[in-house]
């Protein structure tokens, strides 16, 4: 995220400081490198993280939610979450990877909603799952799912996805340590 604001800096300096492009030339010079930097940095998408677990540890990161790239067409949904009701069970818990085809349609527009936060107010919500959109050729991205205006998730793309016909379900089981098994008690 860092780059992309040095990034956008530079592009801001270079921009007031005319550059010898007319405004549209530079609106348009300045679109097509993010776009494209977004979309190459898509990735493998995978459940089975540290930073989307913080009980696991096998070395394996995944990059944060951000806005959609407009080169971006995806043809599925993933999404993962625990299974917080099936508890621990020899010494392990279930996350579960579902796996959805079909018209993403109203998947993208429920991303597309902006978000209205404004700070004055807050509500206590549970959270979305894990959600990965995927192209054709395996590799994803993981979408920022907005919030209204108390900060509560907006849960139409997340609805929307849950609509999508299931293609796959895997249940991973995920061991967890004593300290990690005795929150689970609780």
């Amino acid at each position: 995220m860092g780059m992309w604001r040095v990034l956008a800096g530079l592009l801001a300096v270079a921009l007031l400081s005319g550059c010898g492009a007319t405004d549209d030339a530079a609106a348009e010079e300045s679109a097509a490198p993010v776009t494209q930097a977004s979309a190459s940095a898509l990735t493998k998408p995978t459940c089975l993280a540290e930073n989307l677990l913080n009980y696991i540890d096998n070395g394996v990161t995944v990059p944060e939610p951000t806005t959609i790239p407009t080169d971006f067409v995806p043809t599925a949904a993933i999404t993962c979450e625990g299974d917080w009701g099936a508890g621990v069970t020899d010494h392990a818990v279930s996350w579960l990877e579902e796996h959805r085809r079909g018209n993403l349609d109203a998947v993208l527009a429920g991303f597309a909603l902006p978000s209205e936060q404004d700070g004055t107010c807050f509500t206590d919500q549970p959270t979305p799952p894990v959600v990965w959109l995927i192209d054709d050729r395996g590799l994803g991205m993981r979408p920022v799912v907005q919030t209204g205006r108390c900060g509560g998730f907006k849960w139409d793309a997340i609805t929307a996805i849950d609509a999508l016909p299931l293609s796959e379900r895997i249940v991973h089981k995920v061991p967890v340590s004593p300290e990690v098994e005795a929150r689970f008690a609780q």
